[in-house]
Formats: structure tokens, C-alpha cells, sequence
């Protein structure tokens, strides 16, 4: 057997049994297989693991109940993940926001008219929040005006330079969420942006504090989706799922899932996520940090 389809294979049943059983893999269940749907999710550290471990992997689990065996669901690096999904016809992303995929060039369209005929898009479940970093004992960043000079490290593939173009700071491309927190706290960097919920949890693993952030000046805000290839199968797909997540949060299942892992659901489920939208992209696109 090919060691690309041994590792894949292995991803599935990593996760599998990660998951208890919810999730059926197989090397019959494909992007182009009649009703089948192949959801690519983006490995980028501790929240979304390529061992079926993290925040966002239980999420999906959540969220895919009762759609186990129509789903191959694979994790890879994050770049592998959106150049693939790119690239596949029949193909979604999680967790992802088309207005991000527009603005990096990714699919046609522009910032504030990416969903076309041809991608579609889940309700959204998950409100992030992008915030500035900075160094345990200093203030937090109100003022980005603050950050000129500074070095500030980001996510590999995010688009923090671009959204921060124009206040004059000196960019590190990480590739991994715990990485990056580990440059922050050991002073290598001036200030890192992250994503909320996430950077609770690599703090949290760490066994620190969260370091010093404004609470109430988020550098930009992002609704998280499932996106598609639009097609027959997708769009029932999506039609399925926005049920299930007007489900989970009218049930008050979505929120039990957050404050079991001690975060506030009030903070982070979307207004509006259980009456039908909104279903367009957030003002940013997911992975700004």
C-alpha cells in the first residue's frame, strides 16, 4: 500500500477511535463517491489535531452526528487542507469562512461577495474573536498604532500582515498554535494575534495565564463555517447541517459543549445562528491569528 493512503487511512482511524466509533472511514468513501462527502479539516496545533484530539475535532463530532456514514472526514496541515479543497471538486472545509478563501485569492469573488454558485456554506456555529498578545507583565494592545516596530508572530497562512499592513510591524510566520504562545511567554516576540477561543486552551496546556489582551478591541471578528463545493449532495448536506446547529443551540446542547470546556457560549455562538443566517461570511475570514 502507498504510504500517502497507509497515513490516510491512518487519520481516519486515529480519529475513529478518538471518537468512539462516530466517525466510519474507509478507502471506499470519497469526495467523488455518489453521496459521500469528504470534509477536509485544518490541523494548525492543540485545538485541531491530526490524531482526532482537540477542540474543534469534538466540535465536528458534534456537529456530524448522525452523518457518520456518508463522511470521510481528514485532517491535514492547514495549507495541504485549503489547496486541496481548493483543488477537489465535491470537496468541504472545516472549520473555514468563504470570505477569507475570496480575500486571499483562493476562490473568485472578493471580500463581501465570496459565496458564488459554485462554494457553499454552513450556518455558521463558532464567533472567534482575533485579538493582540502581549507579553505577560506589560499593558494590552488598545491602540494598534502601538505595534509599529514591534515583532508580532502569527500563523503560518493567516493573514495577519495583511489586515495589520499598515501599522508598521515586523511579521513571524509559526506553524504551530503552541509554538507561537511558547515564543510570546519566552519573550522571543514582542506580541502574537491568536484566535478565542483557541488561545484559551494552548494557555490553559501550558499551565499559564492567558497573557494580557484587550478583552474589548478584538483586532477582527470571524464566523466559522462548513464550506463546499456547491453540488446536489453538498448543498442537502448543508441543509442538514444548518438544521443540526439550529438544533444544538436551541437545545442548549451547543452551550453545554462550551462550557464544558470552560468557555462562555454567550461569547462564541453566532446571533442569529438558529433563525436561517446569518449564512453569508463574517467580516474576516477564520485563521487570522
Amino acid at each position: 500500500m502507498p504510504r500517502r493512503a497507509r497515513n490516510t487511512i491512518g487519520r481516519h482511524l486515529a480519529l475513529a477511535l478518538a471518537g468512539a466509533g462516530l466517525f466510519l472511514h474507509g478507502p471506499h468513501v470519497g469526495a467523488n463517491d455518489a453521496g459521500s462527502i469528504n470534509i477536509l479539516a485544518t490541523d494548525w496545533g492543540l485545538t485541531l489535531k491530526a490524531d482526532g484530539s482537540g477542540f474543534y475535532n469534538e466540535l465536528a463530532r458534534l456537529l456530524l452526528e448522525g452523518e457518520e456514514a456518508g463522511i470521510r472526514y481528514e485532517i491535514q496541515p492547514y495549507r495541504k487542507a485549503v489547496r486541496q479543497f481548493v483543488d477537489t471538486e465535491g470537496t468541504c472545509l472545516f472549520p473555514t469562512n468563504l470570505s477569507f478563501l475570496a480575500r486571499s485569492g483562493l476562490i473568485d469573488g472578493d471580500e463581501n461577495n465570496a459565496v458564488h454558485h459554485h462554494y457553499v456554506q454552513s450556518r455558521p456555529f463558532i464567533r472567534a474573536r482575533i485579538h493582540l498578545f502581549s507579553q505577560p507583565g506589560t499593558p494590552p494592545v488598545h491602540n494598534l498604532e502601538t505595534i509599529r516596530g514591534q515583532t508580532v508572530a502569527y500563523a503560518l497562512g493567516a493573514s495577519t500582515p495583511y489586515l495589520l499592513r499598515q501599522y508598521g510591524a515586523f511579521f513571524i510566520a509559526v506553524a504551530d498554535e503552541t509554538d507561537k504562545a511558547q515564543l510570546l511567554l519566552s519573550r522571543k516576540v514582542d506580541m502574537m494575534t491568536a484566535a478565542l477561543p483557541d488561545a484559551l486552551f494552548v494557555f490553559r496546556s501550558l499551565g499559564v495565564p492567558p497573557a494580557p489582551y484587550a478583552a474589548d478591541a478584538p483586532v477582527d471578528v470571524s464566523l466559522l463555517h462548513v464550506a463546499c463545493h456547491g453540488s446536489d449532495t453538498t448543498r442537502a448536506f448543508l441543509a442538514r447541517l444548518d438544521q443540526r446547529i439550529a438544533t444544538l443551540i436551541a437545545s442548549g446542547r451547543l452551550a453545554a459543549f462550551f462550557e464544558g470546556h470552560s468557555i462562555d457560549p454567550n461569547a462564541y455562538i453566532p446571533a442569529g445562528a438558529t433563525d436561517g443566517g446569518p449564512k453569508t461570511p463574517g467580516r474576516r475570514g477564520p485563521n487570522l491569528d
